[in-house]
């Protein structure tokens, strides 16, 4: 689903979004990292967590609700997804509309 071949522009800052923080921070890419913030990206709306996992459960993606509450903290923490407080125990995240970045040679 998410080959190379079909990878935007935006997908790729996503990418290297996320490649930076790592490397910044020494954290390890992972792909599911990757397929949250893809799928984030596809769906291009505010999200629940819930609703994204069952999402991903749906293409078969073998991954916990809490994975994705991880995931999700941390693309929020590096500035590739937006959160907004829906209400006093629920949240929603989002790729950042206009995401700025410095790309990165592979690492």
């Amino acid at each position: 689903m998410y080959s190379k071949a079909k990878v935007s522009t935006q997908e790729e800052e996503v990418t290297h979004k996320v490649q930076k923080y790592c490397k910044e921070n020494g954290f390890f890419l992972t792909k599911i990292r990757l397929v949250v913030a893809y799928k984030l990206y596809e769906l291009d709306r505010y999200e629940t967590p819930v609703s994204l996992w069952l999402q991903l459960k749906k293409e078969n993606h073998t991954v916990s609700l809490g994975s994705i509450y991880l995931c999700l903290k941390f693309l929020t923490d590096a500035g590739v997804a937006s959160v907004r407080k829906v209400t006093d125990r629920q949240l929603e995240y989002r790729i950042q509309p206009n995401l700025k970045l410095d790309i990165l040679p592979e690492l």
